[in-house]
């Protein structure tokens, strides 16, 4: 009998098995290739076989096929290289924009706000301006925020008596009076607002823009506060401020605004732009 490898598609001459009658249906008899080594099944047909042994049994035992070594079979490849597709998933990653964490604006943000817990919580501490330098006291005292709460807390009827009057000038003393204890507390909340976005690496932009907004705000009108109750020149308040050695004064107006200016900054988004090619 005669069939042709499906994989060299070399002809094959072959000696059917004998007993056709004993054969199960759909039975397939197995050879082996002496060309590419592959072993291929091969449907028997009966009548076939009978004619090929017309007794039922082979005249003489058939001679087994010569054996060669296998050769390595090529199949079309119908799958990409594993380093192609690492290369693709990698490429996939990177196109996608990468976010920054936070944590260093979040430390920004701690630190400054840290610095104005302490100008409240130093002459607070302290209680005797005498132990602070004298180019330290006034300012330090202006931002004795720490007072205020405890004059509302323990003593309420001196926290009320600090809002007497109706004129100008007493209402804004009554309104920078609460200056110091805002800041303070403001200065609080977003000091812990920055430590839980640095652990949990997140940066909330809009909050910290509003606290800059107003913690600015109120150590800048600290600053110029005696001026606009008193009426003075800004430039004979400014030389009156340096005859007294009150550079203190500038530096917390300073340090809201540094802290307004970095809020402003982070305002920008966190994820990194991925860079175009040259050609595009």
């Amino acid at each position: 009998m005669y069939t042709k490898c499906p994989s060299c598609r070399a002809e094959l001459s072959f000696l059917p098995p004998p007993n056709p009658e004993s054969l199960p249906e759909g039975y397939k008899h197995r050879i082996r290739c002496p060309h590419c080594g592959v072993t291929i099944g091969v449907k028997i047909n009966k009548v076939d076989v009978q004619a090929t042994y017309p007794n039922g049994y082979p005249q003489a035992a058939p001679q087994s096929a010569p054996t060669y070594p296998a050769q390595p079979q090529q199949q079309p490849q119908t799958f990409a290289p594993k380093s192609s597709t690492k290369a693709a998933v990698q490429e996939e990653v990177e196109e996608k924009p990468k976010k920054k964490t936070g944590r260093l604006r979040n430390i920004v943000i701690m630190v400054l706000s840290l610095i104005f817990i302490l100008l409240t919580t130093i002459p607070y501490a302290l209680k005797d301006p005498s132990k602070l330098p004298s180019w330290a006291v006034g300012p330090l005292q202006d931002f004795n925020g720490i007072s205020g709460w405890a004059a509302l807390i323990n003593n309420f009827a001196e926290f009320k008596s600090q809002f007497a009057g109706d004129g100008f000038k007493e209402i804004m003393l009554r309104v920078v009076y609460l200056f110091p204890m805002f800041v303070f507390t403001l200065s609080g909340i977003s000091f812990i607002l920055a430590l839980l976005g640095f652990v949990f690496k997140k940066y909330v932009r809009i909050i910290n823009l509003i606290f800059g907004i107003l913690i600015g705000g109120m150590a800048v009108t600290i600053l110029f506060c005696p001026q606009i109750i008193s009426g003075m020149p800004i430039k004979e308040y400014f030389q009156s401020i340096l005859n007294l050695n009150g550079v203190m004064y500038f530096a917390c107006a300073g340090l809201g605004i540094i802290y307004f200016v970095f809020t402003i900054l982070f305002m920008k988004s966190m994820k990194k732009k991925v860079k175009e090619d040259d050609e595009e």
